[in-house]
């Protein structure tokens, strides 16, 4: 077990699960690079899960990109959000710029994220093929 991983799961881990957020469900698409369908619905306890692993994977190595897909969404919790940032930020020497990525924000999303600071970490293609 690498400092990292033993970091996360002692400390960082248990923040980022307590701030998931309530009414958005994660699925992954895919094994290698994972994206992750956010869409609004009842809270689901796999997605703690979900996003357990999705960030281990990264720590490990074992996914190089995840992708974040708010098609569909309406809501979505800027706190967690910013908790994944900050762990990232935290860990610049695994994560590599651009590793996290969300697409298809909507106008209104979009205004949210401008309160915290994306620029390093997330990119914001307007349309992915």
């Amino acid at each position: 077990m690498t400092a990292a991983i033993k970091l996360f799961k002692e400390s960082v881990q248990p923040e980022l699960l307590d701030q998931l957020p309530s009414k958005t469900t994660f699925k992954i698409k895919n094994d290698l690079n994972w994206e992750i369908i956010c869409s609004d619905g009842d809270y689901e306890e796999s997605s703690k899960e979900i996003l357990r692993n999705v960030l281990l994977g990264l720590l490990c190595g074992e996914c190089t990109q995840v992708r974040f897909d708010l098609k569909n969404i309406t809501s979505i919790d800027i706190t967690f959000l910013n908790a994944v940032i900050c762990f990232a930020e935290a860990h610049k020497e695994i994560f590599s710029e651009g590793c996290l990525e969300m697409i298809n924000v909507s106008e209104g999303i979009m205004g949210l994220f401008k309160i915290v600071d994306l620029t390093k970490l997330y990119n914001f293609p307007t349309n992915k093929e």
